[in-house]
Formats: structure tokens, sequence, C-alpha cells
């Protein structure tokens, strides 16, 4: 299971996390968020931690920009973007779509983005992420489109049982954030660890 760590803002956590076990880390360029990473420096990241640039309706040249400035793997497009934006970018860096979900039909944008190399099923609010909430993770069976997704939305460490629960074919990992924070933009690297160790070694 892909685990995904999302929102870090400050370089001596970053670098912390690098130690630990997991997939990617997303680092935000959304200028109104409270996470937005001015200052960050990936070169702490090991080569096989991804490096996901979350933007939010930003245009091609700047995430293009960002791309080059930051050498990432992928970008993460958590705003209105629609599905031809993503065929262009794909042909450029391989997308993460966020789907912002509160009622079941929400899922029905998912089939819209077959460009796309990841789906981001997430809570849907007026922050872009974040939020610490949750939605209803039943409607993930009605999901039937071959692109695999993530899931996030107020996962906490003891959601660890039901993620490894989860049987949908295209559940790829878990994107984790608010409920790992001592403060927004600065993770608590301990509790990451011992979700980690829950995930991969089924340590529940």
């Amino acid at each position: 299971m892909i685990i995904k760590v999302c929102g870090i803002k400050y370089n001596d956590n970053l670098k912390e996390i690098a130690t630990v076990d997991i997939d990617m880390i997303g680092i935000n360029f959304y200028k109104l968020s409270s996470r937005f990473a001015e200052h960050i420096d990936v070169t702490y990241l090991p080569s096989h931690i991804s490096r996901v640039g979350v933007f939010v309706n930003a245009g091609m040249t700047e995430i293009l920009n960002y791309k080059d400035q930051y050498n990432l793997d992928l970008a993460q497009l958590h705003g209105e973007e629609s599905p031809g934006f993503c065929d262009e970018l794909a042909a450029h860096i391989p997308i993460v779509k966020a789907i912002s979900v509160r009622e079941l039909q929400d899922l029905n944008r998912a089939n819209l983005y077959s460009s796309v190399k990841y789906l981001l099923f997430d809570t849907k609010t007026s922050q872009h992420g974040g939020s610490g909430l949750k939605f209803n993770w039943d409607y993930l069976d009605q999901y039937k489109g071959d692109v695999p997704f993530l899931l996030a939305g107020g996962i906490g460490i003891m959601d660890a049982g039901e993620l490894l629960s989860i049987q949908h074919p295209q559940f790829a990992g878990a994107d984790i954030n608010s409920r790992f924070e001592i403060e927004p933009g600065r993770k608590d690297v301990n509790l990451i660890r011992d979700f980690v160790s829950r995930i991969k070694n089924k340590n529940l």
C-alpha cells in the first residue's frame, strides 16, 4: 500500500519524515494554504520517495516551473482542473487528480480523468484538502474505473485496520495529513512512524 504524507512546510520536519518508510511526500504550492511550502528544500528526500507537488487551479507554466525547480515526480491537482487540462499536462508529468467527495454522485467525476496516473478521493470542503474530515468510504464500492486511487480525508492512526481491509481492486494507498499534525505543515514523526508500522507490518 502506498503511503503519502502531504502538506509539509518545514525543512527540519521534512528531513525527519524522510527517514520513515513512506512512498510519497506532498509539497503544497498553493499560496493560500496554511501549508504552503514557500522555503522547502527537497534535497533531503531520498530517491525512493516520490515528490508530489500540490496545486489548486494553477496554470500549465506555473506547474512546469515548479516541476523543474523541485524535480517533481507527480503533480497533484486539487482544484477544478478540466479533463482537457489534465490530458495536456499529463504529457509532461504524471498527475494525481483529486476528486472531492461529499455525496455518492461526486464519484462520477472520476470517470472523466482517464489520462491521470492516480485519482485521489478526498472529502469535499472549501479548504481544498487537509480538513481532517472523512466522507463515507462505503461510496468507494461504486467506483468502477480503471485508474488506481489514493484515499484521503481525515485518516488517522486508528484507521490503519480499516484501510487494510479495503478490497477494492483499484485502491492503491492512503494520503495522510491533518490528523498527524502538531500544527499546520508540521507533522508528528513518531505518530507517522507508528502508522507506517501498522500498515506495512500489519502490526495493529
